[in-house]
């Protein structure tokens, strides 16, 4: 998705999703989240939003998510 952007801070890099993509991010979590419902117990983390972060890195490098030029 075009409209994503990352700026160089030092050695760290700063990304910022467009509206799009956070959308299709919230839209996963949404799905996950009815997902790990089904999940047994004794077989799931204590909080769904665990993923989170995953997630993000999921979409951003599937591809769906591209930073600006």
């Amino acid at each position: 998705m075009e409209g994503s952007k990352c700026e160089r801070v030092g050695p760290i890099a700063l990304c910022c999703i467009s509206p799009e993509a956070r959308d299709l991010l919230d839209r996963i979590m949404d799905e996950w989240r009815e997902q790990w419902k089904a999940l047994p117990e004794d077989g799931r983390a204590e909080d769904p939003d665990d993923v989170y972060g995953f997630a993000y890195w999921l979409v951003r490098w599937s591809g769906l998510v591209q930073p600006n030029k």
